[in-house]
């Protein structure tokens, strides 16, 4: 079994999404035979949760602006809010999200 890629990981977040109450099983089954199917861990790190829900909230804030601009614009407001505690953080979030952003561009 190999680490799951950045998409796959992606697709099983968006799957865990969906679930509720009533489809949590099945959605739980799907998760599991993907995992299967691509002979993937389909389990998710609490770094991979992060990750994935720091992307989505960029992705609400971009809207339509296209994604480089909105990169930029961010960035610089990003690290001066930061503080020293969440540097870091903010500056591995940001990496996270222009690495997704050249991904999906390819």
């Amino acid at each position: 079994m190999r680490q799951a890629t950045e998409q796959e990981k992606y697709f099983i977040f968006k799957t865990r999404q969906l679930m509720t109450d009533t489809n949590k099983a099945k959605l739980e089954g799907v998760i599991k035979a993907f995992g299967l199917i691509h002979d993937v861990d389909p389990s998710l790190s609490d770094k991979d949760i992060a990750k994935f829900e720091s992307i989505e909230s960029l992705e609400q804030l971009r809207g339509d602006t296209d994604p480089k601009v909105f990169l930029e614009s961010i960035t610089m407001d990003a690290m001066k809010a930061a503080g020293t505690a969440n540097f870091q953080n903010v500056r591995r979030s940001l990496n996270y999200y222009r690495n997704w952003l050249d991904a999906k561009s390819v």
